[in-house]
């Protein structure tokens, strides 16, 4: 569906009205843009836009309100933009891709030079490198964070300095220079410090579409959360940190609901399956336990849409939606030691012999002696 309407605008901060505007070809969707450094003579103001496949150079006069735009000649080089970076001089533009390189552009001549693969996934964000020595800090979306210097002709040698755990969405520089602040995909911002390239977590939260929440009996402290995203996350609710987390592909089809118990969390998800994990502490990956294959897989089922456990943790009763009928199921968990479940079966085992003899008895005839 076109885009309509579609228009860049210039804001005055201080002010908080429009300076000037422009409007864009129908269907243009603008995905990044970077202003220069340095203005023209001190009046006129140089920035630059990517709208899909094309980069536009803009120069703006917010005196006069006038504000022109030219395009970038990109020759065969045609990429979707994700970033955008001026150099220190701004002689040069950096595109970020979707193809997992950056685009150098002169200025000047408003040409492309070169595109050089930095990783892969896509590039997340891209940063001046804080040892002003013209160099760029490229934060790819698998994680990796790399250095390169255009004009150094160091893109022979590219190799990630780190990994962050995680799709890194956003790249900053703290305000003393000692440390980078990442923003992932995930829902976690993390700190990267430069003298020991150690990561440590700001915060975190869980990326999708929240599912489902459970308590386990007892435990009022703790709440266990489903995602969309994929994950099951227990949260403490006095200081709002995470115990543990698990997560899974993309192939499980988003958790879709959970039940916890005070070991273990149980839950639900897309591809029809029951996976169990166990619980920790301290921020740490939840372990996987068992997993049910098939319990919800059906062609016109939407996966294991709701559980409920019995008071008794013995017994899981799982539910799937799928339009216009729903379908449920019992399923015993798997086997625990306890001293009561064991009585109960031996109870159980011992009515069930006793109950013919006992309904045989009822039922016969009278016969005096």
């Amino acid at each position: 569906m076109p885009l309509r309407g579609a228009m860049v605008a210039i804001l005055d901060t201080a002010t908080g009205k429009v300076v000037s505007r422009h409007q864009l070809t129908p269907g243009k969707r603008v995905t990044a843009s970077a202003w220069a450094h340095a203005a023209a003579g001190g009046r006129t103001y140089t920035f630059a836009t990517a709208a899909a496949e094309e980069v536009t150079m803009w120069t703006l006069d917010p005196f006069a309100g006038q504000l022109a735009g030219r395009t970038v000649v990109l020759g065969s080089v045609r990429r979707e933009y994700t970033c955008l970076l001026f150099s220190p001089d701004s002689n040069w533009l950096y595109g970020g891709t979707t193809s997992s390189d950056v685009v150098t552009i002169n200025v000047q001549r408003l040409s492309v030079q070169m595109a050089h693969p930095v990783c892969s996934s896509g590039v997340g964000a891209l940063l001046p490198a804080p040892d002003d020595n013209g160099a760029t800090i490229v934060a790819g979306r698998d994680g990796t964070l790399s250095t390169f210097n255009a004009t150094g002709g160091s893109w022979r040698e590219l190799r990630p300095f780190s990994t962050a755990p995680g799709t890194i969405t956003s790249l900053s520089l703290s305000s003393d220079k000692s440390a980078f602040l990442l923003g992932t995909a995930q829902g976690a911002v993390l700190r990267l410090d430069r003298a020991t390239l150690q990561f440590s977590t700001i915060s975190q939260s869980q990326g999708g579409s929240l599912t489902g929440v459970s308590f386990a009996a007892g435990q009022p402290e703790a709440v266990a959360v489903s995602s969309m995203d994929g994950s099951i996350a227990v949260w403490n609710v006095q200081d709002f940190t995470l115990q543990c987390k698990a997560q899974e592909p993309a192939q499980a089809g988003g958790a879709l609901c959970c039940v916890m118990t005070r070991d273990t969390i149980m839950s639900g998800w897309g591809d029809g399956n029951i996976r169990c994990h166990g619980r920790t502490s301290g921020g740490a990956q939840c372990p996987p336990l068992w997993v049910i294959p098939g319990a919800h897989s059906l062609a016109h089922s939407v996966g294991v849409t709701a559980m409920k456990l019995s008071h008794g943790l013995v017994t899981l009763v799982c539910k799937s939606v799928s339009p216009p009928t729903t379908c449920s199921s019992a399923l015993q968990s798997p086997p625990k030691p306890r001293t009561a479940s064991l009585l109960s079966a031996i109870c159980l085992s011992a009515c069930l012999y006793v109950f013919p003899y006992v309904w045989a008895y009822r039922n016969a005839p009278y016969r005096s002696g």
